[in-house]
């Protein structure tokens, strides 16, 4: 009996250990002497916003001397945290990376438990464009920054607004920052359904000094994108209930990137999942939906970074991650399983691959299909360079097929042979 007291009197206080938590001090501090409602957020509490106070009451020392304060409760790690203004729609007031503060296993603080809102110098307009020259693509752009609390605000291409030339594809905006600080910027594409964002790599920043010289970041180039090849994304979902809306596929891929209901995947073997959509070369995240929810309730929910086929997606999650750089013709990605980085083996793909061929290529007013399959009905797809099917032929038996191509443009197409089981193959077919 002693011993199991004892024992239990141990895990007591174990668990209490384990459990301990320390209170933790935060402050901002506003030289410029105008904040007057300020809360607090940050990894410790989920990032919910919890009310600072400058009242000389919870953890405060001077009532009304702008240095406001909250004390929150954290156990042993490191957090990131910041500050917004209450009184304009949560507007962030942290200028550069989010604060840092850690507590160790004995419960002490290290790190950055203060923040101060430098003084305001004078009020600078500061030109911000994106330049879609390369691609001429983009129908609407939106910029966003750290100098108006990450609100959107509409970019113009019309010649008005700072905007020097109309319909350049270089798209503008006038924001107005103070001098002596640091912002950080980006642009979203809003033509997108979803704002898919425009930036690769870290925000762009520029600085302003007190005697309002700009210098910095306060362009950037939107890359060319190069020609779009077909891929062919393929799930197992055997062991999946499918949701009655479909299965979907949606990545970095997208030209409006991460546009969950766009791409749309057909059963063509029994479990067996799979679209084709054109996709430029890179290296590309991206995941399969089970639904067209639109946001994160029906997506894959695994880590692909430990399952070693993923990666970081700067959110606190991981995405699958695939490398295209090398993009050429059509490709077929493999069978991955649902959840998973395990591939589901279809070992008819490469025969029924090897077995298809186009003659003349490139060709002039027509060409000629040529395969020798077993016998059976095949559908066969010639697929424009942005992923439309321009023509179709069903029923196709085992042999030759003359090909039309007195209606097609010049350019690249890819010629799609799939038969009854839904096992497919494309060839890329150059119409001069």
């Amino acid at each position: 009996m002693k011993n199991i007291i004892l024992q239990l009197f141990i895990f007591l206080i174990a668990t209490s250990i384990s459990y301990a938590q320390t209170a933790v001090t935060l402050t901002l501090t506003d030289e410029n002497m105008a904040l007057t409602n300020v809360g607090f957020k940050g990894a410790y509490g989920g990032w919910a916003t919890e009310q600072g106070y400058d009242d000389g009451t919870n953890g405060d020392e001077t009532a009304g001397d702008f240095t406001h304060t909250i004390i929150v409760m954290a156990s042993e790690g490191s957090y990131e945290w910041g500050a917004v203004n209450l009184d304009d729609n949560e507007a962030w007031l942290i200028n550069g990376p989010n604060r840092v503060f850690t507590v160790d296993a004995a419960g002490n603080v290290t790190g950055e438990t203060n923040y101060t809102v430098p003084l305001e110098g004078m009020d600078v307009t500061v030109l911000l464009t994106l330049d879609d020259t390369q691609n001429q693509s983009l129908e609407a752009v939106s910029f966003k920054g750290s100098y108006g609390g990450w609100a959107s605000a509409p970019g113009y291409d019309d010649g008005t607004n700072g905007d020097a030339i109309a319909d350049d594809n270089i798209w503008s905006l006038e924001v107005t920052a103070s001098a002596g600080a640091t912002y950080e910027w980006g642009a979203e594409n809003t033509g997108c359904t979803d704002a898919a964002w425009l930036i690769q790599g870290p925000n762009r920043s520029f600085d302003i000094a007190m005697d309002g010289t700009i210098t910095g970041e306060t362009n950037y180039d939107v890359p060319a994108e190069g020609q779009r090849y077909p891929v062919t994304f393929r799930v197992d979902m055997s062991n999946e209930i499918i949701e009655s809306t479909g299965v979907y596929v949606s990545g970095a891929f997208q030209a409006c990137a991460w546009n969950k209901a766009e791409i749309q995947l057909t059963e063509t073997l029994p479990g067996i999942y799979e679209a084709t959509t054109m996709v430029v070369p890179g290296v590309h995240q991206y995941k399969f939906f089970n639904g067209d929810c639109g946001d994160d309730g029906c997506q894959e929910t695994a880590d692909f970074v430990s399952l070693e086929c993923g990666a970081d997606n700067g959110l606190g999650g991981t995405n699958r991650e695939v490398d295209l750089s090398g993009l050429s013709e059509a490709t077929i990605l493999p069978i991955y399983v649902y959840n998973s980085c395990n591939t589901t083996v279809n070992t008819e793909d490469a025969e029924f691959a090897n077995g298809f061929t186009i003659s003349p290529n490139p060709a002039g007013g027509s060409a000629l299909v040529e395969f020798s399959y077993q016998n059976g009905s095949y559908h066969l797809q010639i697929i424009n360079a942005i992923g439309q099917a321009v023509c179709e032929q069903t029923d196709v038996r085992s042999g030759d097929v003359p090909l039309d191509l007195h209606a097609l443009d010049a350019g690249v197409y890819f010629v799609r042979l799939s038969n009854e089981e839904g096992v497919s193959a494309v060839q890329k077919l150059i119409v001069q």
